[in-house]
């Protein structure tokens, strides 16, 4: 089973950056998919812990979503 977690700092000063970390835990299964959504200008990736950009004030949210080798999935969503 898989519990996807997004770290990442509640407040960010504009302009910047925002590194997010997978916080997830799995089991022995190994995590054959991890994306990342970001919702500032349609930011994407697919590793570890990406760092998105951030040139406008507001209110972003960001998505992570992993697949294991068994077939498990979990996505979270976090503001």
């Amino acid at each position: 089973k898989i519990n996807a977690r997004i770290d990442a700092p509640d407040v960010i000063c504009i302009p910047g950056s925002a590194t997010l970390f997978d916080g997830s835990s799995y089991g022995v299964a190994a995590i054959t998919s991890r994306t990342w959504y970001f919702s500032h200008q349609d930011q994407r990736d697919t590793i570890l812990s990406p760092q998105f950009n951030i040139s406008d004030e507001g209110i972003y949210f960001a998505t992570l979503s992993l697949k294991d080798s068994w077939g498990c999935s979990d996505s979270v969503t976090r503001e």
